[in-house]
């Protein structure tokens, strides 16, 4: 946010804060005014005592005068907070997801607008309802066999001046009758006709509101949706329970417009799982500024978002914008300690990207996968490569069942040898999913909903081509399936997305010791696009039919991930085996009479090496350096990868030459 943006949200917060009157809080709610001024909004002294100023003569009686007003002002530069400085701003950075959703800043926790000064029960009804309408209000209640209060009459039907006049208003003769009770009060969100007191769909009057909660989120969570959504929010009141409830301000002419606006709504907030039993006009709230028991059904804010329905729908609309980034954005950006930095030593895997893992049927990729999300979730490096922190992994897959799965992760857990501290971090960190129905788009929005309902920093899904819908050799299928579905869900959620990709059938010998480690790539099936589209790509492949070696290849950004040998060095691949009498993959041992990992320091001679047949290098290698013949092609290949030889085609032979050759 530019400057002039932080002051004009500023201005427009503290517009919503309640007075400061003296003998009435006013030190405390001046001193609030200063701090979202100083730390929320992250202003500088002169642009916060301009608009304190501003506040002072509008919201304080008396007005303070300049000496007492700039010591509050320097209390709050100077005091510590309890929030991070421009914790409102990062609010207003929120975005419309391509598919037109609401996406939810979970590292912005809003503020309650009004913390000193209590809302009443009045408040509700003067702000949210006109003199003539007709509300329905109850507290009779009766009781599920859980323990669950609900309203057990239709309610009782008045206009709001005779509300204000004999329940809630100053001196109303009946104002204990809802003040407290064990099971609280109800109020309908709409006006009804007058004299129908049926309570039905039908006898709303004036389709005013629509009803929101969440169920399966805290209420901090919810009271920040509710914040940064930008909905026309006409009220928040914390129901006294698990919820709080928005009362979202359409102002439809009619039930169909009303439905319409209704889904908008339901549709914006799908990814966060609204309650769907709000659906229906007539629907009763808690009423806000009543006891339910020990607790307080607690008015939290009037008038939260846009200011009206046209507003918020202009709001959505212009979000569809791609985000501009600045070269002094780009010039400030500390790359050293970048805070989206999930998987690598460098930048190798940040939020939001993608990893495609290759390799042949039935090498175990399915115990590979395991024990990749299993070292990530725990905090493990997977063979050199690190993770920031215990990471939480999703997996989805649609190959294995329960059996499979308990098997590799009993195995994989033993041979991890896992601490007791590990074991309680996979069960919180560790989910699996089994789906082999969902494609295209309805996957996609699988994927969406799991990883916004757990918070996931990696989903791997497993197989690719089981999810994908379509011919992935096709170039449109694979970019609309990539960056048109999943792509929007990784920027809106700062997921990273791990697909697990079958190579096609095996290529001749010749053919796959000509290729280099950016050549392994394209080794998957499918489109190039697949290879365009993810950020890196690992290849494990069987080096040898005879015994159970691997290469583990990082064909792709691999530098950044910053594997090592194991004596330290940097590298792009290393050998694997199946370890002995248990399910785990591990480094494999150095092979006798060379060292495939240390190719580039023994052998880098063979850099000058002439044009040589495939034949005569290959016995070269058998007769003076006394390899094994499938040592002596493992070699081959390695020099190839390493950049040391260079094969070259003559007629239908293959020949090598050293890369430094004449």
């Amino acid at each position: 946010m530019t400057i002039q943006d932080r002051i004009t949200g500023a201005r427009a917060y503290l517009a919503k804060l309640p007075p400061a009157n003296s003998g009435a809080g006013g030190h405390p709610a001046t001193y609030r005014a200063a701090s979202i001024l100083a730390n929320g909004f992250d202003l500088g002294y002169e642009d916060a005592w301009m608009l304190l100023n501003e506040w002072n003569k509008s919201h304080c009686s008396p007005a303070w005068g300049e000496k007492e007003l700039r010591h509050k002002l320097n209390d709050a530069f100077v005091k510590p907070h309890e929030k991070p400085k421009g914790w409102l701003t990062a609010g207003k950075e929120r975005k419309v997801g391509a598919n037109g959703r609401f996406v939810f800043d979970p590292a912005v926790v809003a503020q309650m607008v009004d913390a000193q000064t209590p809302y009443s029960t009045a408040d509700v009804l003067l702000n949210c309802f006109k003199d003539e309408d007709v509300i329905c209000i109850t507290n009779e209640a009766g009781q599920t066999e859980d323990g669950k209060w609900f309203p057990a009459s239709k309610g009782i039907f008045i206009t709001r001046a005779e509300w204000l006049t004999k329940f809630f208003g100053p001196g109303a003769p009946r104002g204990k009758h809802f003040a407290e009770s064990e099971q609280g009060a109800w109020i309908r969100i709409n006006p009804f006709t007058k004299d129908d007191f049926s309570g039905t769909d039908s006898s709303v009057a004036s389709y005013r509101h629509v009803l929101v909660e969440f169920d399966k989120k805290s209420k901090d969570e919810q009271l920040s949706i509710f914040h940064q959504s930008n909905l026309p929010i006409s009220l928040l009141v914390d129901s006294g329970g698990k919820s709080v409830h928005a009362w979202v301000r359409v102002d439809a002419a009619d039930k169909t417009q009303w439905e319409e606006r209704r889904n908008t709504i339901y549709e914006y907030l799908a990814d966060h799982e609204p309650d769907p039993q709000n659906k229906n006009p007539s629907r009763w709230s808690r009423l806000g500024g009543v006891k339910r028991g020990e607790n307080e059904q607690r008015i939290l804010a009037f008038n939260v978002g846009a200011d009206d329905w046209g507003a918020f729908i202009a709001w959505r609309e212009g979000q569809d914008t791609p985000d501009e980034i600045r070269t002094d954005t780009l010039e400030a950006y500390d790359t050293q300690n970048d805070p989206n930095h999930v998987i690598g030593h460098g930048r190798y895997l940040c939020r939001g990207g993608s990893l495609l893992v290759t390799g042949q049927s039935g090498i175990g990729k399915s115990s590979f996968v395991m024990q990749m999300a299993t070292s990530w979730a725990v905090g493990r490096e997977l063979f050199g490569i690190p993770v920031i922190r215990p990471l939480r992994i999703g997996v989805v897959q649609a190959e294995c069942d329960m059996g499979d799965l308990a098997e590799a992760f009993q195995g994989v857990s033993s041979g991890m040898m896992l601490t007791g501290a590990e074991r309680a971090l996979c069960r919180e960190n560790l989910r699996f999913f089994t789906e082999a129905s969902k494609t295209g788009k309805d996957f996609v929005d699988l994927c969406r909903k799991i990883i916004v309902r757990l918070k996931l920093d990696v989903l791997v899904a497993d197989p690719l081509l089981s999810y994908v819908g379509g011919d992935l050799s096709k170039q449109d299928v694979c970019s609309h399936f990539l960056r048109n579905l999943v792509q929007p869900v990784l920027q809106e959620t700062g997921c990273i997305m791990v697909f697990i990709h079958h190579e096609g059938k095996p290529k001749p010998k010749e053919t796959t010791d000509e290729q280099t480690i950016s050549d392994m790539a394209y080794s998957g099936l499918g489109s190039s696009e697949l290879v365009n589209w993810a950020r890196a790509i690992i290849s494990v492949r069987r080096e040898s039919k005879d015994k159970p070696i691997f290469s583990f290849n990082l064909t792709k950004r691999g530098k950044l991930a910053g594997m090592r040998t194991v004596d330290g060095k940097p590298t792009l691949s290393i050998k694997l085996k199946h370890a002995d009498h248990k399910v785990l993959w591990e480094v494999a041992p150095m092979v006798e009479g060379f060292e495939l990992l240390k190719v580039g320091q023994q052998y880098q001679h063979f850099s000058s090496k002439p044009t040589i047949s495939r034949k005569a290098l290959l016995d070269e290698l058998t007769r003076d350096y006394t390899l094994q013949l499938d040592q002596a092609e493992a070699l081959i290949k390695a020099m190839v990868t390493n950049g040391i030889i260079k094969p070259k085609k003559i007629g239908p032979a293959l020949f090598y030459q050293g890369t430094k050759a004449e």
